[in-house]
């Protein structure tokens, strides 16, 4: 009796990533993006180029161009290694007796490309058929990947989700029996919720930040910039450039007065706004990290109310510029991650 092929679910997958120094090196990925990571979504495509004649009825031909390879990693936010990914240009000051070890991830005008190896366990070898019918293990390796876009989010008891999408310049599919990762040296995780979040907003017209009280929900947006490019000669993409970034995103708070609509009615005044997850630790046992967001537009204001719950803002804002710092414990960053002396 033929033995039954069972299905791969999310426990048969794992996957992690790695820095390249080069766009397309072949490195071994043994980052992980965060707790609770999957993959979503992942494509593989050529382009398809349709051949008409004139006076038929049926395409006389499919041509094809370039492969595109996309994937969208989700994860919670537990460490700041993936920001590099998006800001490569990172900076250290080291800890003192009130602070922790302090990271700052700047833009810088190359992207950082990184390579992602997904491994799918099989599940039953002794099925009959041809290699992918028998459930081999398969290991999908993508070299000269890129951010294209992320977004944060967190709501009200829930821990701060990133998901971003991504573009690969080469795939490879080999079916074989493979090792497990060899984990990264990052020790120091801590799981950033709504519990430590804060969001402070500093108008142009005032020295002094204020933390918004009674936030619901927030969301960072990104648009890096970040592409892969194809050219003459290759199916696969050869190289990778970065462009202008755009930040924006939305806060949800309860309605107290009319400040929230006041900055939307003052649309052309550029205020500061920062986004802060910590683990609410002091000093220098402080884990944390933050977006500070300068040249802030808030857009478009709306509330709404449902029976006898609370009036709700609902902010939208655009952004000029982005810093990012993170606190850790770390006095060096992992393997791949290049750092340099900060202030």
């Amino acid at each position: 009796m033929a033995a039954t092929l069972q299905t791969l679910t999310t426990s048969s997958a794992k996957f992690r990533w790695v820095p390249q120094a080069n766009f397309n090196d072949a490195k071994v990925p043994n980052f992980k993006f965060g707790l609770d990571q999957k993959i979503p979504a992942m494509s593989s495509e050529i382009t398809p180029i349709d051949l008409e004649d004139s006076g038929e009825r049926t395409l006389q031909g499919i041509a094809h161009g370039s492969r595109h390879i996309m994937f969208d990693p989700s994860f919670a936010m537990t460490q700041p290694w993936w920001i590099a990914l998006i800001f490569p240009l990172v900076k250290k000051t080291a800890a003192s007796a009130t602070k922790p070890t302090v990271y700052s991830f700047e833009k810088q005008a190359t992207p950082l490309t990184f390579s992602l190896e997904a491994r799918l366990k099989g599940t039953d070898a002794g099925v009959t058929g041809t290699t992918l019918d028998k459930g081999a293990d398969m290991k999908y390796a993508l070299k000269g990947c890129v951010v294209e876009s992320a977004s944060i989010s967190c709501a009200v008891d829930q821990t701060a989700q990133v998901r971003m999408q991504c573009k690969a310049g080469q795939g490879t599919l080999t079916s074989t029996t493979f090792a497990a990762f060899s984990d990264d040296t990052n020790t120091d995780t801590h799981t950033y919720t709504s519990v430590g979040g804060k969001i402070t907003l500093e108008e142009t017209s005032s020295s002094t930040a204020v933390n918004l009280a009674y936030v619901s929900d927030g969301t960072i947006d990104i648009q890096t910039g970040q592409e892969i490019k194809n050219y003459w000669g290759s199916v696969h993409g050869l190289s990778a450039k970065a462009g202008a970034m755009r930040f924006s995103g939305t806060i949800k708070s309860v309605m107290v007065n009319s400040e929230a609509l006041q900055l939307v009615l003052d649309a052309e005044l550029k205020h500061a706004l920062t986004f802060r997850f910590s683990n609410n630790a002091a000093g220098k046992n402080e884990r944390y990290i933050q977006f500070k967001f300068s040249g802030v537009n808030f857009s478009r204001h709306s509330w709404a109310q449902q029976s006898t719950d609370d009036l709700m803002n609902d902010l939208s804002w655009s952004a000029l510029e982005c810093t990012v710092t993170a606190g850790s414990k770390m006095t060096s960053a992992p393997v791949g991650i290049n750092v340099t002396a900060g202030s």
